[in-house]
């Protein structure tokens, strides 16, 4: 009777192996095939038409997302709980421009979130692709693809249409703006010099911004610091209206090269630049930007200045220079921001320390 049992459990285990190693060589072997290829499933593509059909009733009655009623959200977490199989049909839906913009929107913000996904994503880069590239298709749509889709997808094939996307100043600024935007999480140094020639060629302050916090982020992320030297350049000129932004990606990126300018800025008059250089200072950490950071600690006239400075030497992280740091502290006389440099200090000294004890 034991010995039954025993095989009985060994068999179910064996299903269930099985299970898991037949879902697993579909997904692997449909991420090979187009979607357009994928076996019909009419039962699952009729339950994702129902649901768009009735995102699609609720979206018509309001004008913003915002407005949408509660059930809208159940009707997303079908589309989730149906998951890869209905897949197909959610990217036709996407595709279907007789859809409200806010339904394909929605729709978009969900393939992300697909159980499984990331094992298939490669099959829906170049649908939403051709959606993207497509000038006769919502504006609002399009930014979508690249904000809710190929930001949070992370695959790099879709680079070459968003660099073309970005590079297109008949596209909308606000197209422009989120296509750069997407390579602030899609880290391809392929992107690198495009986003350095948004800065010659597009006219937009805001895209030309976030085309800085892409670059930071890729010069973080990757072994590429081809963006360093221009960024340099541009922070040498104050009357830049992206130099502040581009001392806070100097930071980022740890650009050591830059070090001596972003000294000089530190102590320099403009107050939001000075922030950013002390914040940038913190970031790159060394004996230079210690010693700078607390001469403007103890001797600055402004106190939010000093506040930013001990903050800065807190994220250096020194457990060397943590008596320097206390008496900078108590020289404060803002109470809230005593208060906020003392929780800041505790939590990245003493509560650390005490977590790794």
């Amino acid at each position: 009777m034991l010995k039954n049992k025993i095989v009985i459990v060994v068999l179910s285990l064996v299903v269930v192996l099985m299970a898991g190693y037949i879902s697993a060589n579909t997904l692997q072997s449909h991420s090979l095939i187009p979607l357009e290829k994928w076996p019909e499933n009419p039962k699952i593509n009729k339950e994702i038409i129902n649901i768009v059909d009735e995102m699609d009733e609720m979206c018509i009655e309001t004008t913003e997302l915002a407005g949408l009623p509660l059930k809208f959200d159940f009707l997303c977490d079908r589309v989730l709980n149906i998951g890869i199989p209905g897949l197909p049909e959610t990217i036709k839906q996407i595709e279907n421009k007789d859809r409200d913009w806010k339904t394909r929107l929605t729709l978009v913000s969900l393939i992300p979130y697909l159980n499984d996904i990331d094992s298939i994503k490669s099959v829906v880069i170049q649908p939403m692709a051709n959606v993207l590239l497509d000038k006769n298709d919502n504006t609002k749509v399009r930014s979508a693809i690249c904000t809710y889709g190929f930001s949070k997808l992370k695959d790099t094939t879709a680079t070459d249409a968003i660099i073309e996307t970005m590079m297109d100043k008949s596209n909308p600024e606000e197209l422009r703006y989120s296509a750069t935007h997407a390579f602030v999480f899609l880290h391809d140094e392929r992107a690198v010099q495009s986003l350095l020639n948004v800065f010659d060629t597009d006219s937009s302050i805001d895209v030309q911004k976030i085309a800085v916090a892409a670059l930071g982020a890729i010069g973080r992320e990757t072994s590429n610091k081809d963006m360093v030297h221009p960024l340099l350049e541009i922070a040498k000129d104050s009357g830049n209206p992206v130099q502040e932004n581009v001392i806070y990606a100097l930071g980022v990126i740890k650009a050591e090269e830059a070090l001596p300018h972003i000294l000089e800025i530190a102590y320099g008059k403009q107050g939001y630049h000075r922030y950013a250089a002390i914040w940038a200072l913190g970031n790159l950490g060394g004996e230079d930007a210690k010693r700078v950071l607390f001469d403007i600690a103890f001797n600055d006239k402004e106190e939010w200045i000093k506040v930013r400075a001990i903050k800065a030497l807190i994220d250096i992280g020194d457990e060397s220079i943590t008596t320097q740091i206390q008496d900078a502290i108590d020289r404060i006389n803002n109470p809230g921001g005593k208060k906020v440099l003392l929780d800041k200090f505790n939590k990245s000294f003493i509560e650390n320390k005490q977590e790794k004890e």
